[in-house]
């Protein structure tokens, strides 16, 4: 398949990719989202590959959620004429994705430039690790718009009362008050993240890949315990609404 709103390549055992609508800040329309899981199938059958790389082209922007623009395909926006069944099914579907990542058999880092905000931060909170450049602006504005986030995951991440503070009131933060709250691993300085991201998967490539699955799909494991697919689920109802 050729990509045309993402890059993929492999080096070292990494597969890299790249969200490639830097003139949009890397925002999702329906072909990224389509060549996207299409990337991560391919770095799945790939035995070559034992940890993906993600990250967003040029330093502006890892991605700043769903592109809501008129031509962007109707999952990015919420157009007029949409149901509250089309709404519940685009929040459904962002949750499928969502869940791609977190059951994805290999590791998933995310290297974080400039704004990471609406679903792409959803996205980035439910991969194994997350390195920010230290330009990076974490951020849930949806409820500015009169909306909701379609993956609540935010609560798992960052505990209740800063939860509510972030989602409530739609604010952004930086990447070292992210890093306090849990949000990200580590905050390097931006002309360090690609190097540093590098760093980090190579040294995950190390691990035995079964070793990685097994774990990752353990930690996983206690967080469902807590009734998180569950709750994602029945927030699509509430989105809707």
């Amino acid at each position: 398949m050729a990509y045309e709103a993402i890059q993929y390549e492999v080096r070292e055992g990494v597969a890299i990719l790249t969200l490639n609508r830097p003139t949009k800040m890397n925002a999702f329309n329906d072909v990224m989202f389509r060549e996207w899981m299409d990337a991560l199938d391919r770095a799945e059958a790939d035995e070559a590959v034992r940890v993906v790389l993600w990250r967003g082209a040029g330093t502006k922007a890892f991605s700043t959620g769903f592109d809501i623009s008129p031509e962007a395909g109707r999952i990015g926006g919420s157009p007029p004429d949409r149901t509250p069944e089309q709404s519940r099914m685009s929040a459904e579907r962002s949750i499928r994705y969502g869940m791609r990542i977190w059951d994805y058999p290999k590791p998933i880092i995310a290297s974080v430039a400039g704004y990471c905000l609406a679903v792409a931060h959803e996205f980035v909170q439910l991969c194994d690790l997350v390195i920010a450049a230290d330009n990076a602006m974490f951020g849930e504005p949806e409820i500015r718009h009169h909306s909701g986030p379609p993956i609540m995951i935010t609560p798992y991440i960052v505990g209740l009362h800063k939860a509510k503070e972030l989602l409530l009131m739609g604010d952004t933060i930086d990447a070292h008050a992210a890093e306090k709250l849990g949000l990200v691993n580590r905050v390097v300085p931006l002309a360090d993240l690609e190097k540093e991201s590098m760093r980090v998967a190579r040294r995950l490539a190390l691990v035995p890949a079964l070793s990685l699955k097994l774990n990752k799909k353990a930690i996983n494991n206690i967080w469902e315990q807590s009734g998180l697919r569950e709750a994602l689920t029945h927030n699509a109802g509430l989105v809707a609404i």
